[in-house]
């Protein structure tokens, strides 16, 4: 019975030390926190209030990778898209090609256009540069016509 007991204080204490208190700041989440195990777009909003927000990298990654793992096509794209974003900001530039051409291979504009940008700004290779400017063009990105 004790080391029952024992057990259910350490879940309930580990539990307790998990929860994020830097999320009370922002009502919306407590909604999000509760299905962001389970639902794509509640982990990928926790992803964007991390990122964009909180300025917290390492669980913006966290929470945008399991969104991704969820297999819900939007979520998923914008969060692989988002991937890349952080990535190439860390300087992690191989991780930031993986994650953006994920994104692109899903047809999104954004990440084609900023794997051209990365080609060509972080990595100095012109020829895929205009590559992937010229696949962002059919897709409708604003800086595609720059080509």
């Amino acid at each position: 019975m004790l080391k029952q007991i024992l057990l259910t204080f350490l879940l309930l204490t580990t539990t307790l030390l998990a929860y994020d208190t830097r999320l009370d700041n922002y009502p919306q989440t407590q909604e999000w926190v509760k299905d962001a195990n389970s639902n794509a777009d509640s982990a990928f909003n926790l992803g964007v209030l991390y990122h964009k927000n909180i300025k917290d990298s390492e669980k913006a990654i966290y929470w945008y990778k399991k969104a991704y793992n969820m297999k819900d096509q939007e979520a998923s794209t914008s969060a692989a898209s988002n991937l890349g974003y952080l990535y190439k900001y860390q300087k992690k530039y191989d991780l930031a090609l993986k994650w953006y051409t994920i994104a692109m291979k899903k047809n999104d504009r954004d990440a084609t256009f900023n794997l051209a940008l990365l080609y060509e700004e972080k990595l100095n290779d012109n020829p895929n540069a205009i590559k992937y400017y010229k696949k962002a063009i059919p897709l409708g990105d604003s800086g595609g016509h720059l080509i």
